[in-house]
């Protein structure tokens, strides 16, 4: 499943990736923004309006999801994970 997330390109490639090495829910990963994601403290914070029990989470990344953030485009001015800024996580199938 991880060489074949490969094959799919940004941003899906990260995504699936994030999923496997997390555990977290679809859209959370894949509508994931920048400004959740805490490097120092190795730390993704979901805000409570993106989780599914409406409460804040945090969830501690591992060396592999902070390598496969590492490698993330970021555009310049966008606070969105995903290429297109939107709701990824209708486009991955359940």
């Amino acid at each position: 499943m991880w060489l074949a997330a490969g094959e799919l390109g940004h941003p899906y490639t990260g995504i699936v990736r994030l999923l496997m090495v997390t555990g977290q829910r679809r859209s959370e990963i894949a509508d994931l923004r920048w400004s959740e994601i805490d490097i120092e403290e190795r730390a993704l914070r979901l805000p409570a309006s993106r989780t599914k029990n409406g409460r804040p989470h945090e969830v501690p990344l591992s060396p592999a999801a902070l390598t496969i953030i590492a490698g993330l485009p970021r555009l310049v001015e966008a606070d969105f994970f995903s290429q297109s800024g939107g709701d990824q996580s209708s486009l991955l199938a359940e």
